[in-house]
């Protein structure tokens, strides 16, 4: 889905990008970190077109990026690392990139995981002989393929034709794969939420539903999920949007794949801020159990940063701004969130695209859901550098930021700001 994404193109002259990255006489909270890269900023080319979708942690500060690049006409997986201080890491892959295809064509990588061994999980999707089919790679420290993951490292499931694709993944505790998107019925009016667990050597576990898969609809129409956390319980909660966009949906599973009756209406939730769209694209579960889910609303003219908080049990959260809902507009145009992590002082990240073209904005909102006011100007940061997508919270509370630099000669692009 994200790869369809409108992404704009924005020339930045090299003087004007020096300007632009020139490091603060006194450094704040939501400035660029100058000790990261170039000023805060790290581009990353794989010589033809690249997208970075995710971006993840690893127990030693590296920082993994996933997406997908241009390779020999078709897409492939694409997966870059970097040094804790923002250059390539040169003991994956050799100068820390690597393209990968996957299926019998295209291969779009939109979401990755890191596990506490050093192997990094990469989801998304790819074709095969039906139409697409969800596709997990996993990859040794060292950047090659994993042989002990589905024999050659790579795995395709198909939830029985059609179009199916993963948006994001996590791994739960004991080493299994969560994987979550959509299982298309073929004309594309009628798609449901879709999730597969794997064991870790790649099969499919049968004691998730059965057979290892999942699908789930909220009524008629396109389901979408686009984001997946797991709670320290074992249930997994699964984001997105039902009937074309309009609502923002949350369904709650049981570690054996039931739907999960103690959240919402029979393990669902429908929600939203306004009469318009509304559609959520990340979520994240805090330390007491609340869920908090980003994505975007309609304000009748465009698009806004949205954030819903839910209790435990599905009910919207008044305790955040008054009513469990805030939308934040960043600009003049369409805004989405794709990113949204929990500080460990309770504070909510948000990450994404802004206005006017596509920028890279941030938002940090306190525990009671108002802008954080000590974050850039207002709880807001907005960046002239090219298109956001998904974001991961350092240790040391530095917010790092994934996206794309934008038109025909697209690189990886990473920000990272001070905390």
């Amino acid at each position: 889905m994200d790869r369809f994404r409108t992404v704009a193109h924005r020339l930045v002259l090299f003087g004007v990008l020096l300007f632009e990255l020139a490091a603060p006489a006194s450094a704040a909270p939501g400035d660029l970190d100058s000790t990261f890269a170039s000023g805060g900023v790290k581009m990353i080319g794989f010589g033809d077109p690249a997208v970075a979708e995710d971006v993840a942690i690893q127990e030693d500060g590296k920082i993994v990026m996933a997406g997908y690049a241009v390779v020999g006409g078709d897409d492939d997986f694409a997966v870059a690392r970097l040094k804790p201080g923002g250059t390539r890491d040169s003991t994956f892959s050799g100068d820390g990139r690597r393209t990968t295809p996957m299926g019998t064509g295209h291969g779009v990588g939109l979401a990755v995981a890191t596990q506490p061994d050093g192997r990094i999980v990469v989801v998304g999707y790819a074709s095969n002989a039906t139409g697409e089919a969800f596709a997990i790679g996993r990859f040794k420290p060292n950047g090659s393929l994993d042989p002990t993951f589905s024999s050659d490292g790579k795995k395709l499931v198909d939830f029985g034709g059609g179009y199916d694709e993963a948006n994001d993944v996590a791994i739960q505790p004991d080493g299994r794969i969560v994987v979550v998107g959509y299982d298309d019925d073929g004309v594309g009016t009628d798609d449901s939420f879709a999730i597969a667990r794997l064991r870790p050597n790649g099969s499919l576990d049968d004691t998730f539903s059965g057979d290892g898969k999942k699908t789930t609809q909220f009524g008629m129409g396109v389901d979408i999920a686009n984001a997946v956390a797991v709670q320290e319980d074992g249930d997994i909660v699964v984001a997105g949007y039902r009937d074309g966009g309009l609502r923002m949906a949350v369904a709650r599973y049981t570690p054996n794949g039931h739907m999960d009756s103690t959240f919402g209406t029979g393990g669902l939730v429908s929600t939203g801020i306004g009469s318009g769209a509304d559609l959520a694209e990340a979520v994240a579960i805090q330390d007491d159990g609340r869920i908090v889910i980003a994505g975007a609303t309609d304000n009748g003219t465009d698009m806004d940063f949205a954030v819903i908080r839910l209790r435990r049990r599905g009910a919207r959260d008044n305790d955040f701004d008054g009513d469990g809902a805030k939308a934040t507009d960043l600009g003049t145009g369409n805004e989405t969130a794709y990113g949204v992590g929990i500080s460990d002082d309770g504070k909510i990240v948000v990450s994404g695209s802004a206005s006017p073209d596509p920028e890279m904005g941030v938002v940090r909102y306190l525990p009671d859901g108002s802008e954080d006011p000590t974050f850039g100007v207002g709880g807001i940061v907005t960046n002239p550098f090219g298109d956001g997508r998904d974001l991961a919270i350092q240790s040391d509370g530095k917010v790092v930021v994934v996206g794309s630099t934008g038109g025909a000669t697209d690189d990886f692009l990473v920000v990272r700001y001070k905390a």
